[in-house]
């Protein structure tokens, strides 16, 4: 009996706060799902999502690091999103403009990660066409990053915000070439 009541909370330490998700808020235009191609990405961060980024980047400029995790957030996220449109096939057809409008970033600390916080990217994508900027839908992305809980922590490791990046970008790209984005 006592062991029942450890270890059901212990398990739900375990449990995966990853409750990614891409919800159409105006649906695509079918005529450019999987027949389009990204000609300009704008990233407009919201107040909500201002000081975190700011923090991120400090952190980033400050570390050393190289590549992707050296760049500050909106290049970094207008490159993954460039890259997975890329992979999903979306390299000819009609030209899109997408507005990527950030309103949450979270990325846990040590301590509040162990006690289940996770980390989060979200905003709205506003999908219009590069030519005429006719509006051709609207998706709301919200990615969770793993897991919460002292074994997820251990094994979470660093560049926690550039998975969170490729993990938006994938979501976005997915939604436009109609294919299922992976799992992260």
């Amino acid at each position: 009996m006592v062991l029942r009541l450890l270890f059901a909370p212990a398990l739900l330490l375990l449990l995966p706060a990853c409750a990614s998700q891409t919800q159409e808020v105006l649906p695509l235009s079918r005529a450019i799902v999987g027949a389009s191609q990204i000609a300009r990405i704008e990233i407009i961060l919201q107040p909500t999502a201002q000081p975190a980024v700011a923090a991120l980047d400090g952190r980033a400029e400050t570390s050393g690091a190289q590549g992707p995790a050296a760049q500050s957030f909106k290049p970094m996220l207008e490159a993954a999103v460039r890259e997975a449109a890329l992979r999903s096939g979306l390299n000819s057809g009609r030209t899109l403009r997408l507005v990527l409008d950030i309103d949450a970033i979270e990325v846990q600390g040590t301590g509040a990660a162990l006690f289940g916080r996770a980390d989060r990217l979200a905003g709205t994508v506003y999908v219009r066409d590069a030519q005429n900027g006719a509006a051709l839908g609207q998706l709301y992305v919200d990615v969770g990053g793993g897991s919460a809980g002292p074994i997820a922590l251990a094994i979470r490791g660093g560049g926690v915000r550039e998975r969170l990046a490729r993990a938006f970008a994938d979501r976005v790209a997915g939604a436009l070439s109609g294919r299922k984005p992976p799992s992260y």
